[in-house]
């Protein structure tokens, strides 16, 4: 129940209130002051302002609630005058809406006039349509509405369509060539040394000796896997739902792949890309980003890298901060807000994903030197655990093995810092 009077003392309070804390504050250091006009005198002025537009509505609201009822009190009051009086003593005239229409004065009291004129007759706040439909019952009072609240409820279909909740893509996969294996894991080949003494001799003397050293690189498997549990009954009433399901588990592991081929440790089956050891790393500090970027370009293309970098991975709000870096003039250092947005940085294709920490970004030659090995594709099945069977309850599994082979470390970088 509004109470207006309630309010009224809160607004006055708070009024009060604040011009105490006003005249104190005068005397306050600069710093408090500052502090008072920047954060509470906002915020207690919002209060006050919301409490009066609140304490206006109520009144209005009451009001209006105030109007309705004297309406209301005037319609549903017994009719006595007009076409509706009482005739002979008794509380209701029987005739029908028609006859009290033509044998009342205002339609007898054309006598012969033949002109068209507009007649006029009282219904005393009942319309025809409410006579019509049996609203009036006689005494004034109308009776019940038969409407869809209080009487037959409609049919509300629903449609097919499911409103799926936004989840991030995974996106690293598709800068890394993919193979499939037949084994669980493996060995290869890694060049250690590499000494090049080749040079120019005088005839006669010793020729120099180069050096070449390898090693044995394991690699292994990981299991990426999540399962549903799922009654008969749901599978067998909405057919559709199988589908949802099995789409929904395949993405959850292909997001978890995502997340793992950036922060996997060797632990649980191979190293992500943030986690290599030998993977190199560049600060921006106060360099603008573009210039942090190109100068790790340059040691991965050349020294000690001797790659080609194929991609660059960044947060969004990195690449943001990048896009809209402006001049002091005003100007956008890398476009304009009427082009098509940036997604190349030095000629690189930048890949945006959340799975990206902000504050880094990526870069080096995906398409050469890593491998994305898959001994089992990503399968959906079906099976029981414990009383699964006599509960009827199916679990539903999704599951991949999968390896992520980075070769040569030095091939990859990552800026760090990075901000705005």
């Amino acid at each position: 129940m509004i109470n207006l009077q309630e309010k009224q003392r809160e607004l006055a309070s708070k009024r009060a209130d604040l011009e105490q804390r006003i005249e104190a504050i005068k005397s306050a250091p600069d710093s408090q002051r500052a502090a008072f006009k920047n954060g509470e005198l906002p915020r207690r002025q919002h209060e006050i302002k919301t409490l009066f537009d609140d304490l206006q509505s109520d009144a209005e609201m009451l009001a209006y609630q105030e109007h309705n009822r004297s309406e209301m009190k005037t319609a549903l009051a017994p009719h006595r005058s007009g076409l509706f009086a009482a005739t002979g003593g008794a509380t209701f005239d029987a005739r029908s809406l028609g006859q009290r229409f033509v044998e009342s004065d205002s339609y007898t009291g054309r006598g012969g006039d033949t002109k068209v004129r507009p007649i006029e007759a009282r219904f005393d706040g009942l319309s025809a349509k409410s006579w019509q439909d049996g609203a009036y019952d006689g005494g004034g009072a109308l009776k019940a509405t038969f409407s869809t609240a209080s009487g037959f409820a409609p049919f509300i279909p629903r449609s097919d369509r499911v409103v799926a909740l936004g989840q991030i893509q995974p996106v690293i996969a598709d800068l890394i060539p993919q193979e499939t294996t037949s084994v669980p894991g493996g060995k290869y080949m890694v060049e250690e040394v590499y000494t090049n003494n080749a040079a120019i001799v005088p005839e006669g003397t010793t020729k120099p000796e180069a050096a070449l050293r390898f090693r044995e690189q394991l690699f292994s498997m990981a299991k990426i896997a999540v399962t549903l549990p799922v009654t008969d009954e749901q599978l067998a009433d909405v057919p559709q739902v199988r589908g949802i399901i099995d789409n929904r588990l395949a993405l959850m592991v292909r997001q978890k792949e995502d997340g793992y081929l950036l922060n996997n440790t060797a632990v649980n089956g191979f190293d992500g890309f943030l986690q290599k050891s030998g993977v190199q790393t560049r600060a921006m500090g106060t360099d603008p980003l573009p210039t942090a970027v190109l100068d790790l370009m340059t040691n991965i293309e050349y020294e000690p890298g001797f790659a080609s970098v194929t991609g660059l991975v960044m947060n969004p709000k990195d690449w943001q901060g990048y896009v809209a870096y402006q001049l002091s003039t005003g100007a956008y250092l890398v476009g304009s807000p009427s082009d098509a947005a940036i997604t190349t940085m030095w000629g690189m294709p930048i890949v945006r994903t959340n799975r990206m920490p902000q504050g880094k970004a990526l870069l080096g030659d995906f398409r050469s030197y890593s491998e994305i090995l898959r001994r089992e594709e990503l399968s959906i099945r079906v099976g029981y655990i414990n009383t699964d069977f006599v509960d009827n309850i199916q679990r539903i599994l999704a599951e991949e093995r999968v390896s992520l082979e980075i070769f040569r470390a030095s091939a990859f970088g990552i800026v760090t810092g990075i901000t705005f």
